[in-house]
């Protein structure tokens, strides 16, 4: 269990923080600003509105069903872990709302990221190079939350774990649904 008023991870964010506002600057923060807007619902809903209109288009059904998969578990986590570990936020320059762990910024990006890499591209190292591109995007996210105050730097590397952990084992699951469904047909055909 994590205990919010001193989590044994609180000396590493002191640290960060510590470094984020000794280095402030007025442009940089003007830069995490915009990040944190890309990162907010106003902008990831759009998204992801496209992504299953276009999957639905496709008909991609296993692809729309891992990438709605992924989305709705991370945005029903969100809340009851913030309400479970109820951690405190930092001192912030931006308006907040909520616990501060773990950071719906950073789960929001990282899910949505990782998981259009999924819907979109094949296995392979064109998906390999989005899925680094992914991950700059989450990072990006995580960055410009905490260099606003927004969260802890743990806050963060949490949210994007868990939004990239859900993509990936959601593609995982529904990709294994459809193998086995295919070697259950192919075994009924055989009979």
């Amino acid at each position: 269990l994590v205990d919010p008023v001193d989590p044994w991870v609180q000396p590493f964010d002191d640290w960060w923080l510590d470094v984020v506002q000794r280095y402030r600057r007025d442009w940089v923060v003007d830069v995490a600003t915009v990040l944190d807007k890309v990162g907010s619902p106003w902008v990831t809903l759009p998204v992801r509105a496209v992504a299953v209109a276009i999957l639905l288009l496709r008909r991609r059904w296993v692809q729309l069903s891992a990438f709605v998969t992924a989305v709705v578990l991370s945005e029903f986590a969100i809340g009851p872990v913030k309400a479970w570990v109820d951690r405190a936020r930092p001192p912030s320059l931006v308006e907040t709302s909520g616990a501060s762990f773990p950071s719906g910024h950073a789960i929001a990006a990282a899910v949505t990221a990782f998981a259009l890499v999924a819907a979109f591209l094949p296995r392979g190292r064109r998906r390999l190079r989005w899925a680094v591109v992914a991950t700059l995007f989450a990072g990006s996210m995580a960055w410009s939350r905490t260099y606003l105050g927004a969260h802890w730097a743990t806050d963060t590397i949490a949210g994007i774990s868990f939004g990239a952990g859900i993509a990936i084992l959601s593609e995982v699951a529904w990709e294994e649904g459809r193998r086995r469904a295919a070697l259950r047909e192919e075994h009924l055909d055989t009979s």
